[in-house]
C-alpha cells in the first residue's frame, strides 16, 4: 500500500495484502518529494522482501500476518477460505493475550458452499499497550476441526506520549539557540526520543533545521545554529514513541538569534593621583544584533589582573556610567578587562577587551570626576519657611570636594552657601533653602578650584504664598 512519506524517525508500516497462493518479491526505492534532481546519498535499503502465501490444505488467507493498532485508530483484517468450500463453513477468530490489549468485531464468520473468492472483514481495536495473537477455529466440510494458532500477531502500540514540559530557549554567543526542556509527566516508558524543530514561520511549513535528542540525554537540550544575526526563529519540541510524535510544545514567540556584544570602544585611562586611575569607555558598536542599541546592555564588569593572571579586583559598572576609579600601585603592570553583560553574554569572558596599564608614579594634578544624585529637582515651600534636599556622590572623593551653592534670585530663595563632600566618603550633603518671597529661583552649584567636575545639574526652588498652599 505504498508509497510512504518519511519525515522523521517514527515507525512507518507497509501493509501487504495476501490475495492467493503463490510467492512474490517486494523491493524498495527511496526518492525525494522535492523533485527528481534531489537524491539521497549513503542510503542502505533492505534486500528484497520475499512473501510466500501457501495453502494449508485447506486453510484461510489473511490480509496480514502482523498488525499494529494505535489508540483511537482501529485497523481492518480481511480473511477468507483458500479453496471453494464444499459445505457451509463457520470460522471463529479468538484472541490469545495475557491481558486485555485488543478487541475484535465481529469474531465469527460464515462462508457458503460452492462460492469462490469469499472474504470477510473484522475490525481490531486498541484497549491497552501490549501484544496479542489471533487464532482460527473452523467447522464444516473440508475445514472441519481446523485449529490454526497464532495466525496474526498484533501489537497494540503505546498511546502518543505527552508533550515535553518547561521548554526554554537560551541565546548564546555565536548566534546559536539552546532549547532545554523536561520529559512529559507522567513519564511514559515507551519514549524513543525527542524531536526539536526550528522555522522562520509560526506555521512551520518549512523547517530551518531540526535535531533528534536521545531519551536518556542529560540534560535534555539541543543546541542549534548558527543562524543569521537578528533572524527571528520559531521553535518547538515533540516527544516520540512507537505510536508517533506527541503534540508539540512551542515557544510563545520567535526568538532572535543574537551574538555576544563587540568590544567596548574609546577606552581612556587617566591618572588622578599617585594611587588612583580613572578608566572611561564607550558602548560597543554592536550590542549583539548588528546595531549599537538593539540589545539591552545590563552593565559592565571591569576586572583588574596581575601579570600572572591573578584577579585582584572586580567592579560592576552601570550601563550608563561607563567610568570606574581603580586603586593602583606604581610600577606594577595591570591588565584591565572590560566585559559587556547582556542577555546573551551573561558573564565576564577572557576574550573581552583587555588594556595593559602601568603607572609610573609621576606627580599628577588631582582631578575628581564626581557623579552626583539629587533627592529632588524641585523644592517648594511657603514664604518665610525652609525646605531642603540632599546631594549624594556616586564615588568617594579622593580629596575634600568643596562646592559653592548659589541662587539665581536671592530675593526669592537663599540656599546653604557651601557644602563639603569629605574625602573617602559617599555620605550625602544637605542643602537648606530659605524661602523669602513669592517666586522661582534656580539653585546652581560651583566646585571650588579646578579639581572637581560633575555638578552640571540644577534644582528649582519655588516659593508660594500661604493661601496657595491651602
Amino acid at each position: 500500500d505504498g508509497p510512504l512519506l518519511l519525515r522523521d524517525t517514527s515507525l512507518q508500516v507497509f501493509t501487504a495484502t495476501h490475495r492467493g497462493s503463490g510467492s512474490a518479491a517486494i523491493t524498495f526505492r527511496i526518492e525525494s518529494d522535492a523533485g527528481a534532481n534531489i537524491t539521497y546519498a549513503n542510503v542502505v535499503l533492505p534486500a528484497a522482501l520475499t512473501v510466500a502465501v501457501t495453502s494449508l490444505g485447506p486453510g484461510f488467507l489473511l490480509s496480514a500476518s502482523q498488525l499494529q493498532v494505535a489508540s483511537g485508530t482501529p485497523v481492518t483484517l480481511t480473511i477468507g477460505p483458500d479453496t471453494i468450500p464444499d459445505s457451509r463453513t463457520e470460522l471463529t477468530v479468538s484472541i490469545e493475550q495475557s491481558g486485555s490489549f485488543i478487541s475484535i468485531s465481529p469474531s465469527s464468520f460464515v462462508f457458503l458452499q460452492g462460492v469462490a473468492g469469499q472474504s470477510a472483514s473484522m475490525s481490531i481495536s486498541w484497549i491497552a499497550p501490549g501484544h496479542a495473537s489471533l487464532s482460527l477455529i473452523a467447522r464444516g466440510g473440508v475445514y472441519q476441526g481446523r485449529h490454526l494458532a497464532s495466525q496474526v500477531l498484533v501489537t497494540a502500540l503505546a498511546p502518543l506520549a505527552g508533550p515535553p514540559l518547561g521548554l526554554t530557549a537560551t541565546r548564546s554567543p555565536g548566534r546559536v539557540l539552546t532549547l532545554a526542556f523536561s520529559p512529559p509527566s507522567p513519564f511514559p516508558l515507551s519514549i524513543t526520543g525527542y524531536r526539536a524543530e526550528l522555522s522562520l514561520s509560526s506555521s512551520f511549513a518549512t523547517l530551518l533545521t531540526s535535531s533528534l535528542i536521545p531519551p536518556d540525554a542529560m540534560p535534555l537540550e539541543a543546541t542549534l545554529g548558527p543562524f543569521t544575526q537578528g533572524t527571528c526563529v520559531y521553535f518547538r519540541v515533540f516527544t516520540a514513541n512507537p505510536a508517533g510524535l506527541s503534540p508539540p510544545v512551542a515557544g510563545p514567540t520567535c526568538v532572535r538569534a543574537l551574538d555576544g556584544p563587540s568590544h567596548v570602544t574609546q577606552v581612556q585611562v587617566e591618572a588622578i593621583s599617585e594611587q588612583q586611575i580613572v578608566v572611561r569607555w564607550g558602548a560597543p558598536a554592536d550590542a549583539g544584533d548588528g546595531t549599537p542599541d538593539g540589545v539591552e546592555i545590563f552593565h559592565y564588569i571591569v576586572q583588574v589582573l596581575l601579570p600572572d593572571g591573578a584577579l585582584v579586583q572586580t567592579v560592576q559598572v552601570a550601563a550608563a556610567r561607563r567610568l570606574v576609579l581603580l586603586d593602583v600601585t606604581p610600577g606594577i603592570d595591570y591588565r584591565l578587562r572590560i566585559s559587556t553583560i547582556t542577555k546573551v553574554s551573561t558573564t565576564a569572558t577572557e576574550d573581552s577587551l583587555t588594556v595593559l596599564v602601568t603607572y609610573t608614579g609621576a606627580a599628577v594634578r588631582y582631578y575628581v570626576p564626581l557623579d552626583f544624585s539629587f533627592s529632588t529637582s524641585v523644592t517648594t515651600s511657603v514664604v518665610g519657611s525652609t525646605s531642603s534636599f540632599t546631594i549624594k556622590p556616586g564615588a568617594k572623593p579622593y580629596v575634600d570636594a568643596v562646592v559653592h551653592v548659589t541662587s539665581s534670585d536671592p530675593a526669592s530663595a537663599v540656599p546653604t552657601a557651601r557644602i563639603v563632600f569629605t574625602a573617602g566618603s559617599t555620605a550625602p550633603q544637605t542643602v537648606v533653602v530659605l524661602h523669602k518671597r513669592r517666586g522661582s529661583a534656580t539653585i546652581s552649584f560651583r566646585p571650588e578650584g579646578t579639581n572637581y567636575a560633575g555638578l552640571e545639574s540644577t534644582v528649582e526652588a519655588e516659593t508660594i504664598a500661604t493661601e496657595e498652599l491651602l
